[in-house]
């Protein structure tokens, strides 16, 4: 407050110095009614397929084999779970399983991670089952994936 008194004075004095000169002053603000009224706006960034839930695909990065799951919450924060699995040595997924039983690598999410279908509702064993059994026909699931196994935390197959 004390500095803002000083420069209050400072600017009285000044003013009435230049009014012996008959010169007028005049304060401007930084800010223009323009500035004050326009719309606050924002850029929202673009959803990327992994903002989304529904079923997945995570690949191997060293054996290129896949997992297939499904999450409602995002695929992205599926995909953390993964891997603090794998960081933790906490085998509680099959992909986790596979990562660290094989001692391979696992890969950034935008290269490992595959939307495979959106969540339309939350009845998804069905699709679930139809994706694992085509990567399991092409020889491309994890062998910790069993089929018929919707819960990947308890394989039946081992």
């Amino acid at each position: 407050m004390g500095h803002l008194h000083t420069l209050l004075t400072a600017c009285q004095k000044n003013h009435q110095s230049l009014q012996k000169y008959k010169v007028k002053v005049t304060f401007k603000s930084n800010n223009t009614i323009a500035q004050l009224i326009k719309p606050y706006t924002t850029t929202i960034p673009s959803p990327t397929p992994h903002d989304t839930s529904g079923i997945y695909s995570l690949t191997c990065n060293t054996c290129k084999l896949a997992y297939v799951g499904q999450t409602i919450p995002t695929l992205k924060l599926r995909y953390q779970e993964h891997t603090r699995y794998i960081k933790n040595n906490d085998p509680q997924s099959a992909y986790a399983l596979h990562i660290l039983h094989h001692r391979h690598e696992y890969g950034p999410i935008d290269k490992t991670m595959t939307l495979l279908k959106p969540l339309s509702n939350t009845s998804l064993l069905t699709p679930e089952q139809y994706y694992i059994h085509s990567l399991h026909k092409e020889g491309k699931l994890i062998p910790e994936q069993c089929l018929g196994d919707p819960n990947p935390s308890a394989p039946s197959c081992h």
